[in-house]
């Protein structure tokens, strides 16, 4: 289990690094973009302490979490402000990669031992419960940074991520207890890990695609729509009294 904790953290690290160049793109200052990282590092794995009634959560018992996060934080802003004029595009691109590759390595991580802790809590009978412990423990960090940084949650809109999170916690909990919990764990991060990084790959994501631009169209004036059902009489009416 030793190396799943190595594994751990460089999710973690990973995730860390996501979090600070969202915050970058998106203008946050220094201490935004610390939290920023601390939430989509560790916030999965807080929001399911809480789901599943573990208190205090674990980010707050075991520090090395917290003072991973808070390391790659600082050593990555050094590097990034010691080297900012001197990267350029391609150099961006290649950072990018690395944190897109642990990241995948992350989310196969996070959403097998997110499985094992439900598991480990007594709630073992209760399948459901323990693929939503997998999926919260991977996804959740992410989608409170974007929510932060006021864009479309990543995992909803773009590429294979929440799917390959619970296709890996599925397999987990079906094969752990049929070939064994460290090839099980083993494994099933490793499906996960190359689902995601063949859906960057290959550009491919789960998009519903229409034909009619106006279903698609974000600038149209949602007044239009009301008026034309009555409720421009009905607002007039009720705004007099």
């Amino acid at each position: 289990m030793e190396y799943i904790e190595i594994f751990e953290l460089i999710g973690v690290v990973a995730f860390a690094m996501a979090g600070v160049l969202v915050g970058i793109e998106y203008g946050f200052d220094l201490f935004g973009i610390f939290v920023l990282a601390f939430l989509t590092a560790l916030g999965g794995g807080l929001f399911r302490d809480i789901m599943l009634g573990n208190h205090p959560p674990v980010c707050f018992t075991h520090f090395s979490y917290i003072i991973c996060v808070a390391i790659t934080v600082v050593v990555f802003l050094i590097f990034l402000k010691i080297f900012d004029t001197r990267l350029g595009k391609g150099d961006i691109h290649k950072i990018k990669a690395l944190i897109t590759f642990f990241d995948a390595v992350g989310l196969g991580i996070f959403c097998v031992t997110g499985t094992i802790f439900a598991m480990d809590m007594g709630f073992g009978d209760n399948m459901l419960l323990c693929v939503a412990s997998g999926l919260v423990t991977s996804i959740v960090g992410g989608m409170c940074r974007d929510v932060l940084a006021t864009r479309k949650p990543v995992v909803l809109r773009k590429e294979i991520y929440a799917v390959a999170a619970i296709i890996g916690s599925v397999l987990y909990y079906l094969t752990y207890d049929i070939i064994g919990n460290v090839v099980a764990i083993y494994l099933c991060a490793i499906i996960v890990t190359v689902i995601r990084l063949v859906s960057v790959r290959k550009r491919v994501n789960m998009l519903f695609r229409v034909k009619n631009e106006r279903l698609k169209d974000k600038d149209d004036d949602h007044d239009d729509y009301f008026d034309h059902y009555g409720f421009e009489d009905y607002h007039g009416r009720h705004s007099d009294k």
